[in-house]
Order: C-alpha cells, then structure tokens, then sequence
C-alpha cells in the first residue's frame, strides 16, 4: 500500500525497500508487502514513521510570567540527526502552547508559525489573551512533526482577572449605590497581601466600601467582592475613576525580587446627578402667527428630569391682555421625577 503519489521500490533480490523521495507525516505510514508465488499468497504489514528533515528547540525559559506582559519564546534548529551541530536557516518552524491541566488534549493547543533566521535562530512574542493563566507546556517542532509529545519547556502565567473589567455608574448625590465583581487568581501559584486602591481619577467626593474582599486567593479561586459607592457631588459631573486590585506571590525564587506583585484594574465610568428637582418644557420655543381679532391655543409638556419631586410648581406668566393660562390651577402640587405635566396657553 504506497503512500499517495509515491512508489516504493523493492529490490527482488535482497528484498530491501528502497522509498527514493519520502514525505514527513504526523501519522505513520502502513506499508503492506504482498508476495504471490506458485505456492500462493502471503501478506506482510508494518508501520513507517517519517520524520521531518530537521527538529526545533526551545532555549530554557523563565518559571513564572505575569499576564499582563508579552512572553518572548526563543530557540533553534537543526539538522536531524545532526547532535545540534547543523543548523536550518530560512525554515518555518511551529511553536506550540498547551494548558498543562488540559490532559494533552491537542484540542486545547495553540500553535503559532514563525520562520528560522540566517542563522536558525527563531522567534516569536506571545501575548496571552485576557484571563489566560496556570500552568503551560511548550515545545518547538518541523511543521508535519505535529504530534506535539516533546514538552521542551513548563512555566506558568500568573494573575488576577476582575469581571467585569469596564463598569457604567449612574449615581445620585448622597444615594448609595451597590454593584458586583468578581476577582479570580488565573495562575497556579498562592496570591497573598490582597488590597486595592484608586489609582487615577478624584475620589475627594466619593466613598467607597469593599466588602467580602479577601486577602488571599488560591490557584482558580474566585470570589464575588460588593462594592458600595456614595457620591457628594453638588453639580452634574462625569468622571472616570481607575480601582486597581493588587496581590503578591510569595518566595517565588526570583533573585531580583523574592516576592513578585500583580495587578488588575477595574475601569469605572461614574456620572452623578445632584438631588434637585430639574424641569425642562417640551418644547423649548413656541411660535405661532395669529390673525387680528381670533384667537389660537398652545399646547407644551414640562418634564421632572431632576433627582427629586417638584413641589409648588407655578406657572408664571406676563401680565398681558392677550395671554392667558388654560390649565384649572396656576400652581401644580407636585411633579415627580421623571413625570411629565400638560400646559396650554390661550392667545387671543
């Protein structure tokens, strides 16, 4: 059974096998050798694994990442069966990521091609997407050998994710407002020294409370932290306030830092409205032309789009003989918010 387009020669004599151009394949190969003689048949089958012309190799990585940061892999390749003394230059070569939690499920792999250098080298910057963290395998390989069995390299990506990482506040002068986080440790160390503060924006006027805040989180932990906010704002304001949540992991063996810190933010848009009763006529203008000796009647909606009811409202009018009130009362006792009031006005 020859490979596709290919033939395989047998050497009647010697019987050896003899594949003059062989093409490097994930999957082995089934070679079947059927022998038919006088005396009858016989059949003969076995496995060929072809590898690809050269390997790759990761050079020794770091232990530990932050997510936040970009992760430069970097190695080389060679010549198989050359002791890494033969090197490939100009090649594609195939980085590949896999979770080490994911079972060697190849399903769960990222791969990313990149291409040798004059002098074999590679390399390629790897961004790891948002909440992407734990442990990982690495390895490097020729672009049919995709079997990705070879772990060349294990680190992990350590950080925090909080979801939602955006959050939209509408608040009212002097009225608590509560919403919800959720803060996760997507790495696989131990986070410890939990604590968060603002970092950008005017908090003069705001007070905050966290509750249910840890102080540690375990490796996938996540917790559901309430954040309460009351603002004192005495006009109408929008402002964007940055609450940015940090941890340490602990003795991770880094010489120049011993215990490294991590970080997430949460982006808030915070707009206030103060508490007074804000009244807006529908429309704005009237115009209206009338002929000498008729009259005509207008009609207009006011609107509470304050913060909180109007009481006493009085419609106030110029003291003319051709302007006249049509509505029962003059004084309206209350327009609450976010309701809307008829008037209308006889010229005559």
């Amino acid at each position: 059974q020859n490979p596709p387009n290919q033939h395989i020669q047998i050497n009647q004599t010697t019987g050896q096998l003899l594949w003059p151009m062989p093409i490097a394949s994930p999957q082995p190969y089934n070679i079947v050798i059927n022998a038919i003689n006088s005396a009858g048949v016989a059949s003969y089958t076995f496995q060929l694994k072809i590898y690809g012309a050269y390997v790759a190799s990761l050079d020794p990585m770091q232990s530990i990442y932050l997510r936040a940061s970009p992760i430069t892999l970097t190695g080389s390749s060679f010549l198989r069966g050359s002791n890494a003394t033969v090197s490939v230059p100009n090649r594609p070569v195939i980085i590949w990521l896999r979770a080490a939690n994911s079972n060697n499920n190849n399903n769960a792999i990222r791969t990313f091609i990149t291409i040798t250098d004059n002098n074999g080298r590679f390399s390629f910057v790897m961004y790891p997407s948002i909440g992407e963290g734990g442990l990982f395998q690495a390895g490097a390989c020729h672009p049919q050998d995709t079997t990705y069995d070879t772990i060349q390299a294990i680190f992990s990506i350590e950080g925090l994710h909080v979801d939602p990482g955006w959050h939209v506040l509408g608040l009212t002068e002097s009225v608590e407002e509560t919403f919800l986080v959720t803060l996760k440790n997507v790495g696989s160390h131990n986070l410890t020294s939990l604590s968060s503060r603002f970092t950008s924006g005017n908090t003069t006027n705001y007070n905050f409370q966290l509750m249910n805040a840890p102080s540690s989180l375990q490796p996938e932990e996540e917790v559901t932290i309430t954040i309460k906010i009351l603002a004192y704002e005495e006009q109408p304001i929008s402002r964007r306030l940055d609450l940015s949540f940090y941890a340490t992991i602990a003795n991770h063996h880094d010489d120049d830092d011993p215990d490294l810190h991590i970080n997430t933010t949460l982006y808030l848009n915070v707009y206030v409205k103060p508490r007074y009763a804000k009244l807006v006529s529908t429309p704005a203008k009237i115009a209206r032309d009338i002929l000498r000796g008729s009259s005509t009647i207008v009609y207009f909606d006011v609107r509470n789009e304050g913060a909180v009811d109007a009481f006493q409202v009085s419609l106030l009018l110029p003291s003319l003989p051709w302007l006249r009130n049509m509505n029962a009362a003059t004084i309206i006792p209350i327009i609450r918010v976010n309701e809307t009031f008829p008037f209308s006005l006889q010229l005559s």
